[in-house]
């Protein structure tokens, strides 16, 4: 059942009450100026006696008695309001006359609905005391303007035009939040959080921008220029109320306070023609690159399937699909280091932060946007389903065009008590029969059987996931970094080694300049960060090995490639 507050406030709004209480009130005052103020004390007055007692039988002579009853309280605050008279037509052109210049002050009003008076609270204290304190009074506290001027000792007059000036204030913030959006025709963006560093259980402010795109796009505003609250109230023509609430809601992670009170990005955003660029580069790499690993991975083909596993991988080539992404860490490793020379000649020093975030911009808009980068997530779990204290890392790649998360992809924060079905997949390592399954692991095993993590066979299930001792793991690795032997640094570093040399060289020469003249000075100490995670060599050589066809088209469903767990002994 509507209240009758909001059946008040509707009828404002909608059926022309807002007009009928000030034709009222023009119809008793001198001025237009003292016809406002006794229309605007009349509905405070309302409104208030409406929010004390909402059981009324007849809302219209509720209405009007305590519009009389203000009237003559405002006769004895002003001793020198007359009555005067005018006909109808007369009262309909004075109000049209006036109304129409006080539709602005409306928006206000219409906002004083209990169910928006946090949002006032917000936008008043935002304002400056001045304003604020005339504000609090009107709307909150709800007086009268003779009040407020005799509580703050100004005139009334005065109260009238702050009062004025801090509606004008927060216009243009009551609109944006009845129409979500800017009353210009401003193109926004998103910002994509592809690669971040710290430790996020203890510091992970990633939330804080996520579901605001305002503050994404003050973000990319701000990559490399410095810009005041004004600047970006302007520039997003959104009032100053809302920029300095969305600035101040942004972490210094992601924007840094300077000099002067302006702001300026303390991430690095990457924007889509400087993306565009090292896209174009990363794929004219992998092109030439792919080549020299195909080489290499089969020449060691049979040294790579020969190593122990605990599962070992279905096929060659089912490995390959989590395996040749990977190489591309022999280049990104060896642009780190160079990226650390050139920045130590330059006597750019490090500095430290809680974070590194990196941000990628992208257009919403664009349907065809697809996720480069890529997501290697780690599930780190110590149990003992495999009878001993061990401890499983599971890693999974994920692409967007490829790898997606319905071809039954992990997340890291998973674990064994809340995720049963992958730790099903541990307890059928040794294959798990069928009629032997406890009675509590029988649904964790069907769900497992169903998203393609385990399979049956001769009424028994198996792991359809590749699973390795931490040998095994760091033998592949010292392979994709192009070592032989017993060490990434043993020394004994092949061919592909050299090739991965030279391609992060010629990287360097190609993005160093751009990257410095592209990112603020106080973000040049992240130069590697800027180009090993702007670089998305991965998702490019599996482009390659796709059209190469070494790597195979995925099945629709139960797919588990690009997923690899290997079990260490538990620190």
């Amino acid at each position: 059942m509507k209240s009758k507050k909001k059946e008040f406030i509707d009828s404002l709004i909608n059926n022309g009450m807002m007009d009928n209480i000030y034709g009222y009130a023009y119809k008793r005052c001198f001025s237009k100026d003292e016809a406002e103020e006794l229309c605007q004390e009349i509905i405070t007055e309302v409104l208030y006696a409406l929010s004390k007692n909402n059981d009324i039988s007849n809302l219209n002579a509720y209405i009007w008695q305590i519009a009389n009853n203000t009237y003559a309280d405002h006769i004895e605050k002003n001793k020198n309001t007359q009555s005067v008279s005018y006909s109808y037509d007369e009262m309909l052109s004075n109000i049209n006359a006036v109304y129409e210049n006080s539709m602005e002050d409306n928006i206000i009003e219409r906002m004083v609905d209990c169910e928006r008076l946090a949002v006032i609270k917000r936008e008043i204290s935002l304002l400056s005391d001045i304003y604020r304190d005339v504000m609090i009074m009107y709307y909150l506290e709800e007086l009268p303007m003779p009040i407020i001027a005799q509580r703050l000792d100004i005139p009334e007059n005065r109260v009238k035009q702050r009062l004025h000036t801090a509606r004008k204030k927060i216009r243009k913030e009551v609109l944006y939040m009845n129409t979500d959006k800017t009353e210009k025709n401003i193109k926004l963006y998103d910002l994509e959080l592809v690669w971040w560093g710290g430790d996020l259980f203890k510091h992970d402010t990633r939330n804080k921008i996520s579901s605001s795109l305002l503050r994404k796009n003050i973000i990319i505003s701000c990559r490399s220029k410095s810009k005041t609250i004004q600047e970006l109230s302007e520039e997003f023509d959104v009032s100053l109320a809302i920029m300095k609430d969305e600035v101040e809601q942004i972490p210094e992670d992601f924007l840094k306070k300077t000099a002067g009170g302006k702001y300026i990005a303390n991430s690095l955003v990457i924007d889509i023609e400087l993306q565009e660029k090292v896209e174009k580069l990363s794929s004219d790499i992998a092109k030439d690159y792919f080549k020299e690993v195909k080489k290499y991975l089969l020449a060691k083909k049979d040294d790579i399937m020969n190593l122990p596993y605990i599962n070992p991988p279905k096929s060659f080539e089912y490995l390959l699909w989590w395996y040749l992404p990977q190489f591309a860490d022999a280049i990104k490793s060896r642009i780190y280091n160079k990226a650390e020379e050139a920045l130590k000649k330059e006597g750019i020093k490090k500095q430290e932060r809680k974070a590194l975030i990196l941000c990628s911009i992208s257009d919403p808009d664009d349907k065809e946007y697809i996720y480069t980068g890529k997501n290697h997530n780690g599930i780190w779990n110590v149990f003992n389903i495999l009878g001993q204290n061990e401890e499983v890392r599971i890693n999974n790649l994920q692409f967007s065009k490829y790898l997606t998360w319905d071809k039954g992809r992990f997340w890291a924060g998973q674990d064994f008590n809340s995720f049963p079905e992958l730790a099903m997949v541990f307890k059928t390592i040794d294959g798990l029969d069928v009629n032997s399954i406890d009675e509590n692991d029988k649904e964790a095993a069907a769900k497992a059987l169903e998203k393609g993590y385990i399979r049956k066979e001769n009424g028994k299930l198996y792991p359809n996931i590749t699973i390795a001792p931490d040998a095994t793991e760091r033998q592949l690795t010292w392979y994709k970094w192009g070592s032989d032997g017993n060490g990434r640094n043993s020394g004994n570093l092949n061919e592909l080694a050299e090739t991965a040399e030279k391609y992060a060289g010629k990287i360097i020469s190609e993005l160093l300049d751009v990257a410095k003249e592209y990112l603020p000075e106080h973000l040049l100490d992240l130069l590697g960060t800027f180009i090993q995670s702007a670089l998305h060599l991965e998702f490019y050589l599996m482009e390659e090995g796709v059209k190469d066809g070494i790597l195979y088209e995925l099945p629709e469903t139960g797919c588990t490639e690009g997923i690899f767990a290997s079990v260490h002994r538990a620190s």
